[in-house]
């Protein structure tokens, strides 16, 4: 359909047709389609035929003075070149007008996207910053909240060690003490069997004499030799030894007669506890 559109406005160009020209622009023909095989516009037909009223209708609707102008000449119609000359400067004046337009437009578009893109990037660079400057400022927060958590701690650690150096010390006051009682309780009560144990020993001792004197005299008959007294030896002849044994036992007779002497009770006591042990025979 296009290509008999354009082949009938080519034709209408070349015969003039005004009528029929505006007929079929107004149906949808190109006024700028080229022609297949030799690529010529419908405008270089009217311009090569002098067609003075289609050229200015084709140029109304678009069509390019480019190469009319040299048909026009070929045509022998120099009026028309002139014009199509004229007609070819202002409208490559508009095109490089609108070609300036349209590049200050894609320009201002460029310079536009940019602006928008240097201030979508300064946002994203303002949001960046202060994330990180809040960050940097939660972080500074944190730290100082974490030096606190530690001053805090490194004193409680540090009252807890004087509190459990204070019940230390209190402990070890009370144990001392407790100790120091120990100890004079202690030494009281070696004191006590030290006392005791020399007054065992004691007692020993003086059961032990009592023995000895308890032998002297059952092995002499209990008589004291002449020149002798209870008291001692002090008036014994030397060497008297008939009837009564050796010297010492005399003087252990005598002492152990002396101490029953003194004290009777006593001695019987130690005399009775020397015959519960076996260590004397019964004398009574």
């Amino acid at each position: 359909m296009e290509a008999v559109l354009h082949e009938e406005l080519r034709e209408a160009c070349t015969e003039g047709d005004l009528a029929a020209v505006r007929a079929l622009i107004l149906a949808g023909a190109d006024v700028t389609a080229k022609h297949a095989s030799t690529g010529v516009e419908p405008l270089d037909y009217a311009a090569f035929h002098g067609q003075w009223e289609v050229a200015q209708l084709l140029m109304r609707h678009g069509a390019s003075p480019e190469h009319a102008v040299e048909e026009a000449q070929r045509g022998g119609f120099l009026p028309l070149a002139e014009y199509l000359r004229i007609r070819r400067a202002r409208y490559q004046r508009e095109a490089k007008a609108a070609a300036d337009e349209a590049k200050r437009q894609k320009e201002g578009e460029v310079l536009a996207r940019k602006a928008r893109f240097q201030q979508q990037h300064n946002e994203r660079e303002q949001r960046r910053r202060g994330e990180l400057l809040a960050g940097q400022v939660q972080r500074a927060a944190e730290h100082n909240l974490l030096d606190e958590q530690r001053k805090e701690d490194k004193a409680a650690r540090r009252a807890a060690r004087q509190k459990l150096r204070k019940e230390t010390l209190t402990r070890a006051a009370e144990l001392a003490e407790s100790n120091k009682d120990k100890w004079n309780k202690n030494n009281s009560r070696v004191a006590e069997l030290n006392a005791q144990q020399k007054a065992l020993e004691e007692e020993h001792r003086r059961a032990a004499a009592a023995s000895r004197h308890h032998d002297f005299i059952s092995g002499g008959g209990g008589r004291v030799p002449p020149g002798l007294s209870r008291d001692g030896l002090a008036h014994a002849p030397s060497g008297a030894s008939s009837g009564f044994g050796s010297s010492s036992q005399l003087r252990s007779r005598l002492s152990i007669e002396a101490l029953l002497a003194e004290e009777p009770s006593a001695n019987l006591r130690v005399l009775e506890e020397n015959q519960a042990l076996r260590l004397l025979p019964p004398t009574y």
